[in-house]
């Protein structure tokens, strides 16, 4: 244990190192391509689908409910409930919805906003 070693980095753990990197940043490249896909936002009320906004369209939405009127803020590429009649406010306490397949639910009301878009990611699969 007394002597030791020197270690060298050789040639091909060099073209191993410049191979993951250039995999890792493709990637990465990819990941954010796919981001840019348009992504819309749906209101569903108790009856179905109310309404349908682009997420990139900043604006107000008033959906109907069994309590009354709930207020969905469309702001920045991120949606949330600004307002609601129900009792305890957690679906505004939610926070925003901005990438597909997120979404805010305000039980009471029976008010959801989801965020959907063109390419249709799996979120999880259960057999």
């Amino acid at each position: 244990m007394g002597k030791h070693t020197r270690m060298r980095v050789r040639l091909f753990d060099l073209v191993l190192i410049a191979a993951l990197l250039f995999l890792a940043g493709f990637w990465w490249a990819l990941g954010l391509s796919g981001s840019r896909d348009p992504a819309w936002v749906q209101v569903y009320t108790a009856q179905g689908l109310y309404r349908e906004a682009p997420l990139t369209e900043d604006g107000d939405i008033s959906a109907p409910g069994p309590l009354g009127e709930s207020l969905v803020e469309i702001r920045s590429g991120e949606a949330s409930i600004a307002w609601s009649p129900c009792p305890n406010k957690l679906c505004m306490h939610m926070g925003a919805a901005s990438r597909p397949g997120e979404s805010i639910v305000c039980v009471p009301n029976r008010v959801s906003v989801v965020i959907r878009s063109v390419r249709a990611d799996t979120d999880a699969v259960s057999y």
